[in-house]
């Protein structure tokens, strides 16, 4: 998988698979823009499940400033599809995906604790 890494900092959560972050882009330049989580589908925020899973979204993010993205490309809708990482994880670390900071990211623990279910973007969405 290629992807790019960038130091960001949260904006505001729009639900729990979608967020706002304001990204180094390098040179001192910091770009404002919404990021969809990679590789799963959260349930739809009109819905109990959405509720809950965006609560445990925030509290995730809580306590964190500073957050590494793992963009892995656009969406249909062009949204930007991203690995979080909390706080900040070195390019070195991320490049080796069998190491403790590749695998640590707020996607996979979404997963885990059953807030989500995987998704690669193809076919019908997992509820």
């Amino acid at each position: 998988m290629s992807y790019r890494i960038y130091p960001a900092k949260l904006i505001r959560i729009v639900d729990a698979d979608t967020a706002y972050f304001e990204c180094d882009v390098g040179f001192r330049v910091w770009v404002k823009m919404d990021f969809r989580l990679a590789g799963l589908n959260a349930p739809e925020i009109h819905t109990a499940e959405g509720i809950k899973a965006k609560d445990w979204l925030t509290n995730a993010f809580a306590g964190f400033d500073k957050f590494t993205l793992a963009v892995t490309g656009a969406d249909k809708y062009g949204r930007w599809l991203a690995y979080v990482y909390p706080g900040e994880v070195g390019p070195k670390l991320m490049a080796d995906v069998t190491s403790a900071a590749y695998k640590a990211s707020i996607n996979n623990d979404m997963i885990s604790q059953g807030v989500a279910k995987p998704w690669d973007g193809q076919g019908a969405k997992p509820v």
